[in-house]
């Protein structure tokens, strides 16, 4: 081989040398952290939905939590979203992954529960009707001993049922001094719009309303009531304006 061959050749293999550092160089910089050993900062995005996964358990105590859920899914989505984009630069994931599982299945519980609460209380309120309705035809058909059954124990421990009977009678026997009738016969009776739920004593649900009586000669006569669920259906607990 001649002197000018060699030279050539030793010429040539730094330059190779040269460009294969340059080209690993490239790919440590792309991969940096990737290594087991290396450290890679979590995520600031992870780190704040696993902060509001935090606080959305205090959904269990107060709707108003859930909007900590709400925001914790769309942080712990996007963080899920950096973490894969950062090529392993970045940590964060599983906690990403922990947070959004949690707030979505507190969203999901919470939608869960408000729906299954809702038929609930339509289901209730329509039966406070139902009641509130059979307690006006009792009255219009004079059967007051059967509106006073309609009554809740606890009521009946209070008013005897002749008192019912006399307060509750003495509407339509009201007359005038030409000898006209004041207010007539029942008509019926029936509960207002607005019909507030609760819970009462002994955890049983207890309704809060206004029941309209109507009568022949006078306008309806209102009144708040309270009524409460036994286990022989809706009773009359309190009737503000006949037994304040």
């Amino acid at each position: 081989m001649s002197d000018s061959d060699s030279s050539a050749t030793t010429d040539a293999t730094p330059t190779n040398a040269g460009g294969g550092s340059l080209a690993n160089l490239r790919r440590m910089s792309s991969t940096a952290g990737v290594s087991s050993g290396a450290y890679r900062p979590v995520n600031p995005l992870a780190a704040v939905a696993g902060v509001l996964a935090l606080l959305a358990l205090g959904t269990f105590v107060h709707a108003g939590f859930l909007a900590a859920a709400a925001v914790g899914i769309a942080s712990s989505a996007a963080a899920l979203w950096q973490v894969r984009r950062s090529s392993g630069t970045q940590a964060g994931g599983l906690i990403a992954s922990v947070a959004f599982v949690l707030c979505l299945g507190l969203v999901a519980w919470s939608i869960y529960g408000y729906a299954t609460r809702s038929q609930t209380e339509a289901s209730e309120s329509k039966e406070v009707r139902a009641a509130c309705d059979a307690f006006g035809q009792l009255l219009a058909s004079g059967d007051y001993d059967a509106a006073y059954a309609m009554t809740h124990p606890a009521f009946q421990e209070d008013v005897p049922a002749s008192r019912f009977r006399f307060i509750v009678g003495s509407y339509p026997q009201a007359q005038n001094r030409d000898g006209t009738f004041v207010y007539g016969a029942y008509l019926g009776a029936s509960a207002g719009e607005r019909i507030r739920l609760s819970v009462g004593p002994g955890n049983r649900p207890e309704a809060s309303l206004e029941l309209s009586s109507t009568f022949e000669n006078a306008e309806p006569l209102r009144q708040p009531v309270v009524m409460r669920e036994t286990d022989d259906g809706w009773k009359f607990r309190s009737f503000e304006l006949w037994f304040p």
